[in-house]
């Protein structure tokens, strides 16, 4: 039998207290802690680690992510409660380290760094999943549902903040070795697949797309824009998403083609430094009517 508790959806707030109360309710004694972390959440993450493991004192504790892929070893020194830590695409590893938890048997897992002592093991790295559209749909069986429809967008138009049933979602995965940084993606017909597929069995009224980059990379977007209206979904599914600066600047006229595909709102980066190039970008925004 297989129990799941989603602290980040269950936690009364994001601090170490909030998270030790919602422990604290729980009796189960978990086998695995399972962290995935950017760098945004990482501090956050290093902090509920000694809070959980006062709770769960025999579980294993895995961190997985962008900054656990970059800097295994540096990671693994920042706590001594973290037993492994995840290199590169997490649904293999995370599978083999689950069957493992019993015997903590770790050297014939690719894509792991692990504590042997006062030694930090590394094994071989694991391959980098080559076609994201072979992975399975999302199943939120497991995930409360009524807390991500209510906490999971952004809520930056009046369309998203009056939706029911909202959910997000990520389309885009980094690809890192020494010699290359890229990004990978679903398909766009995939990705469109997620949320028609989330719209017929959850009912969604609202998608927030989080990727940082799917509109830096204008033929997979235009594609996916046109799969969305093919499927139907302008009509009954409205979504956000970030707006690349130099495609709003650009090529303006995308921004109509969003707002005809059922985009609300558009939030920009505010990394770019010169003034001009903002301000062409929020006039094309607000021409097109779409919120920022």
């Amino acid at each position: 039998a297989v129990e799941l508790m989603d602290l980040n959806a269950h936690r009364a707030d994001a601090t170490p207290q909030g998270i030790k109360a919602v422990l604290k309710e729980d009796p189960t004694e978990y086998d695995l802690i399972w962290f995935s972390a950017n760098y945004p959440q990482f501090k956050s993450m290093l902090d509920a680690i000694p809070v959980i493991r006062a709770e769960q004192k025999t579980a294993i504790m895995a961190v997985a992510g962008r900054a656990a892929t970059q800097l295994p070893r540096e990671v693994h020194t920042m706590s001594e409660d973290i037993d492994v830590v995840v290199i590169g695409d997490q649904e293999d590893t995370f599978r083999e380290v689950l069957e493992r938890v019993p015997s903590q048997r770790w050297s014939n897992v690719k894509g792991l760094a692990y504590r042997t002592d006062d030694t930090i093991v590394q094994n071989e790295p694991r391959e980098w999943v080559k076609d994201l559209d072979a992975l399975p749909l999302p199943n939120y069986h497991f995930v409360p549902l009524a807390v991500y429809f209510q906490f999971s967008p952004l809520l930056y138009s009046v369309e998203a903040m009056q939706s029911k049933r909202r959910l997000s979602f990520s389309f885009e995965r980094e690809y890192q070795t020494e010699e290359k940084h890229a990004f990978r993606f679903l398909s766009a017909k995939r990705a469109v697949e997620y949320i028609d597929r989330a719209r017929h069995k959850y009912a969604i009224d609202f998608a927030s797309l989080v990727d940082l980059h799917i509109t830096s990379y204008t033929p997979w977007f235009l594609e996916f824009l046109d799969e969305y209206m093919d499927k139907g979904l302008h009509e009954i599914v409205s979504w956000g998403c970030e707006l690349d600066l130099a495609l709003a600047t650009g090529t303006p006229e995308i921004v109509r083609s969003m707002k005809d595909a059922g985009c609300k709102y558009v939030t920009l980066n505010f990394k770019e430094p010169n003034t001009g190039v903002w301000q062409k970008a929020v006039d094309a925004v607000k021409r097109n009517g779409v919120a920022f």
